[in-house]
């Protein structure tokens, strides 16, 4: 029977913070400034944007 030692959310936090490392060396408004110009968003996602953003400056 198989079963899993890190939880899905560790390993996938853990990954995110490896990738933002080697590839923006840490810094994450390089990331999300490239995310924005290559993708196009509903207003839907843009307003979850929006909120998530708010709540981290209260």
């Amino acid at each position: 029977m198989y079963f899993p030692l890190v939880q899905e959310g560790e390993c996938i936090q853990a990954e995110s913070e490896s990738f933002l490392k080697r590839v923006y060396g840490g810094a994450l408004k390089p990331l999300i400034v490239n995310f924005l110009n290559e993708e196009k968003l509903s207003q839907e996602e843009i307003e979850e944007l929006k909120r998530l953003l708010e709540e981290r400056t209260e």
